[in-house]
């Protein structure tokens, strides 16, 4: 321990000083015996250094290296505490310490403590008062340039208000400190607070936190969200507190709130059930939430499933869970993706019902979560069960219908080519010669044999195509060769019009794999009917190119023209662009049905142009191939 940490000195003259020699002497190391005085608080004199005894070694050796003769030491004590010791001493002779020198030096001790005590006191003081000022000012600098608005309120007044608290309601401080701090509380919360304010008082608990509305000096309402503490201030009981102004987040809570009750009352009033799960980090679903519809769906009294997948998934039959825990693992391998499933539940009135599931999996902030909804879709399956029966007897029908028409038209067919062949031989008048009205029957009847031998024949091709039995057998074919054939055959019904045939084809030399004798007949329908709805005098023209390794071949002429809105329908069987009792055309609208068949057979399409009064443009085409 060292005593001398604030060593002072006076000698006499000539004497020379040991200051030097006193700092930081560690007393109960190199002078034990002393300090043992020193420390009890003693006084200890010695009136010759050599009389010391032989413990007090060091300390007669210390003394006499310093040339001290004599010493004297007198402890310094302050508020029950040891500051320090006065010390005497002679050098040039002995002393014999008195009585009255304990007395007086002891007396001498004390009131240097004292004065020590006085100016330490002082200097505290002046450094408190310098320290409260500083913390005055830091306090007013860091409360004036608050975000928040900080008061102090007693016996409903305002003591102090920072400039946030003006800014705030928009008064000044000298309007603030004249009014009652109630003014400025809406009526609202005025009670509630006032409440607060005396059980504050009486010293009760009372919430720190709470938000009020607020009256600013322009008559608007503020939300303000207030924190109160108590504190002595002056001596007395105050509050002192802080405000923030949270409108906007209180109006963004409302709107929050508002939505989420429009969602609630969706949710309870639409019939899908909406669901939503957390997935944790071992794919298992947490914080579920399953709409209050579930419970209706499954024929439960309310709050049954209760948010509870475990609930829900017991009402599903057995054979299809897997698919449905399948269908949930697909969607967290595949976040982003929509992944559904249909499955039969049993409801709780024991009746059987199909449901549809769609669900797709978020990563949220690394959190995996999962959206979806339910829906009853039990009618819909009766309907497609009903459809898929329907569809099968229409199929069976349609089938029969066309074994009928297969049939029949064979046995047609038999004794027509008899009525043909025979009226062909008449005609001839191989047998005898005939008279005009004779002739002009047999041509009547022969006209209507072939006419009915046409249409028997178009029945059993589209009958054919329909069942699925029509042959198709493709082979090499010079495609402009083809074409002329076939305007051949149809020149005769253009010149009896006076209708102008003409062709363009190119390349003159261009072969195809297909199956001539239908590829004849698809040229012949679309030449046929394009002459028999041109007018007298008018055009046909056909043309043929390659586009896309594809032969474009189209058939126009300037007749009567077909509108827009039947430009699909006369593709169908039976059906003609004027299909009333009154058409002025004759024919069974099966030419276009089976122009169709026969190009979709050669992997082809077809299509109109048209316009009424200005006449048609069929085009089709057909891959050219290896």
């Amino acid at each position: 321990m060292s005593v001398w940490q604030t060593p002072h000195e006076w000698c006499n003259e000539g004497i020379e000083p040991q200051l030097d020699n006193l700092q930081d002497i560690q007393l109960s190391e190199e002078l034990p015996w002393l300090a043992e005085y020193i420390l009890n608080r003693e006084i200890f004199y010695v009136h010759d250094v050599a009389s010391l005894p032989q413990q007090a070694q060091l300390e007669r050796e210390h003394f006499e290296s310093q040339n001290i003769r004599s010493l004297i030491t007198v402890p310094m004590i302050q508020e029950g505490q040891l500051i320090g010791f006065l010390g005497f001493d002679a050098v040039h002779e002995y002393r014999i310490w008195t009585d009255t020198d304990r007395d007086l030096l002891k007396l001498v001790g004390q009131n240097i403590t004292h004065l020590l005590k006085s100016k330490s006191d002082k200097e505290t003081l002046i450094k408190s008062e310098k320290k409260l000022q500083e913390r005055e000012a830091l306090y007013r600098a860091v409360t004036e340039n608050s975000h928040d608005a900080i008061f102090i309120q007693k016996d409903n007044k305002l003591l102090f208000v920072n400039d946030t608290v003006c800014k705030l309601v928009g008064y000044t401080k000298d309007e603030l400190y004249e009014m009652s701090d109630w003014d400025l509380i809406h009526p609202d919360d005025r009670e509630r607070l006032q409440n607060y304010a005396l059980r504050r008082a009486s010293g009760k608990d009372v919430p720190s936190t709470y938000e009020v509305k607020v009256f600013t000096k322009s008559g608007d309402t503020l939300y303000v969200e207030f924190a109160m503490t108590s504190i002595n201030y002056k001596g007395e009981y105050a509050a002192l507190c802080s405000a923030r102004d949270v409108t906007e987040r209180k109006k963004m809570e409302e709107e929050i709130k508002d939505k989420l009750n429009q969602i609630e009352l969706i949710n309870a009033n639409v019939p899908n059930v909406i669901w939503k799960s957390d997935i944790d980090k071992n794919g298992n679903f947490i914080n579920t939430y399953i709409s209050e519809a579930v419970d209706k769906l499954l024929a439960l009294p309310p709050n049954t499933i209760n948010n509870q997948w475990d609930k829900y998934f017991s009402y599903i039959k057995p054979q299809y869970m897997d698919g449905v825990m399948d269908a949930f693992t697909q969607a967290i391998a595949r976040p982003g993706e929509t992944i559904s499933r249909e499955y039969e539940v049993k409801k709780a009135d024991g009746t059987d019902a199909w449901f549809y599931s769609s669900g797709k999996v978020f990563n949220h902030n690394g959190r995996l979560q999962v959206y979806g909804n339910t829906i009853d879709i039990t009618e819909r399956k009766k309907v497609e069960k009903a459809l898929i029966q329907s569809k099968v007897l229409a199929e069976e029908a349609s089938k029969t219908k066309s074994e009928f028409l297969a049939n029949m038209s064979h046995e047609l067919r038999t004794p027509l080519n008899s009525i043909i062949g025979f009226s062909q031989v008449l005609s001839d008048e191989k047998f005898g010669d005939l008279n005009e009205r004779q002739s002009k029957y047999i041509f009547n009847v022969l006209k209507g044999g072939n006419h009915l031998l046409e249409l028997i024949n178009n029945i059993l091709d589209i009958s054919k195509l329909e069942s699925g039995n029509m042959d198709y057998m493709p082979e090499v074919l010079n495609v402009p060769d083809t074409i002329e054939d076939t305007i051949v055959l149809v020149q005769p019904m253009a010149e009896k019009k006076s209708i102008n045939l003409e062709h363009t084809l190119e390349p003159e030399n261009l072969e195809i794999n297909a199956d001539r004798m239908k590829f004849k007949e698809i040229m012949y329908n679309l030449l046929s009917n394009a002459i028999k709805f041109t007018p007298q005098k008018g055009e046909v023209k056909v043309n043929l190119k390659v586009i896309d390794d594809q032969i474009h071949v189209s058939v126009s002429d300037n007749g009567t023209g077909i509108p827009k809105e039947k430009h699909e329908e006369i593709f169908d069987p039976f059906r003609q662009a004027d299909s009333s009792s009154t058409r002025t055309y004759g024919g069974t609208g099966l030419g276009l049905a089976l122009v169709k068949k026969y190009v979709e057979m050669h992997g082809g399409d077809i299509w109109l142009d048209s316009e009424v009064g200005k006449g048609s443009t069929f085009t089709f085409t057909i891959p050219i191939g290896e």
